[in-house]
């Protein structure tokens, strides 16, 4: 090696190094600030200067302008904005230069609307977002339609009816789609059974009826559905008993019978079922499900059993944990 290129190579290394040391200086500092506006930063070990993956700025008072600190955490992976009024649809846009960013959760930062959706577009490998409670429609939902690798989408409380899902039959790897609270009805799940890989639905509180469950029998991979406070009845039951691979069906309050819980008796998957606050269903109906031995969790009506019927249930379901009140797991 000639003196001129050992040279070049301790310029390259000082200089490799000295923006190594930068980089590590600029994240100090934004953390510093981070802290100072009450949000926490993680990283995947305890290590002291390992990259930060997550920042959780929830339920802080952080605005638009203090998004730009995140520009010198490259690594970063999950944001958290839950309930942080000063943040719009404007500052989203200081997103764009975090290209690991997989997860983001704006639920409940009432101040975003569609206008932000476009920023959020411009995440190519999003896996997560939550938009709870925010000011989406559905006109916005265009804007996610270059989000190809979304995995989980939350939209719940946000003011949809589901005509905007036609425009995003290409996110062939959602898995996960939560509408509770929403205005999507039996029309619109015909559009939603266009994504093939569901695996969990949450349609809990919309207005779907009997016609729109029939959209849902060609989802394969559907094991997750909760559609309480809905206007199921046994036609509708007889439907869901076609998605034979479902795991846990939550269908408190529907207009059922002890005909259509029998439809119910042929998913032998499951593992959770709710049909609680089915004023129709009385014990008849209940002992068609002792078949289901893969039964962890029953929530049944209320005083639809007397004491001898519980017990006699108990003995046919052993391993089920039996209750009258409705629950509603957590699957963050």
């Amino acid at each position: 090696m000639t003196r001129r290129q050992s040279a070049f190579l301790v310029i390259l290394l000082a200089a490799t190094v000295g923006g190594l040391a930068t980089m590590a200086t600029d994240q100090e500092a934004a953390i510093r600030k981070i802290v100072s506006l009450n949000g926490e930063t993680h990283s995947n070990n305890v290590i002291v200067g390992q990259p930060v993956v997550t920042v959780d700025f929830r339920n802080t008072r952080v605005r638009d302008s203090d998004l730009a600190l995140l520009a010198a955490l490259k690594d970063l992976e999950e944001l958290r904005l839950e309930q942080c009024s000063g943040i719009t649809g404007e500052g989203l846009k200081l997103l764009a230069d975090l290209p690991r960013l997989v997860r983001v959760d704006l639920s409940h930062c009432d101040s975003i609307d569609d206008r932000g959706l476009l920023h959020i577009a411009k995440l190519p490998h999003l896996r997560s977002l939550k938009l709870r409670f925010t000011r989406i429609k559905d006109d916005g939902l265009k804007h996610l339609v270059g989000c190809r690798e979304l995995e989980r989408l939350d939209l719940t409380g946000c003011a949809i009816n589901g005509s905007g899902f036609r425009n995003l039959k290409h996110l062939k790897l959602l898995r996960q789609l939560d509408l509770y609270r929403t205005d999507v009805g039996d029309a619109s799940l015909a559009d939603i059974a266009a994504f093939e890989k569901l695996e969990e639905l949450g349609l809990g509180k919309c207005p779907i009826g009997d016609a729109g469950v029939k959209h849902l029998v060609g989802l394969k991979d559907l094991k997750f559905l909760f559609l309480f406070d809905s206007q199921i009845t046994d036609g509708g039951a007889e439907e869901l008993a076609k998605i034979s691979q479902l795991r846990q069906l939550h269908l408190r309050g529907a207009d059922l019978t002890d005909a259509g819980v029998r439809r119910l008796a042929q998913l032998i998957h499951l593992e959770c079922l709710d049909i609680s606050e089915c004023s129709k269903v009385t014990s008849k109906g209940v002992r068609e499900l002792y078949g289901l031995k893969n039964l962890t969790q029953l929530a049944l009506p209320q005083e639809c059993l007397t004491d001898a019927e519980y017990q006699e249930l108990k003995r046919a379901l052993p391993l089920c944990k039996i209750g009258i009140v409705s629950w509603f797991p957590n699957r963050d």
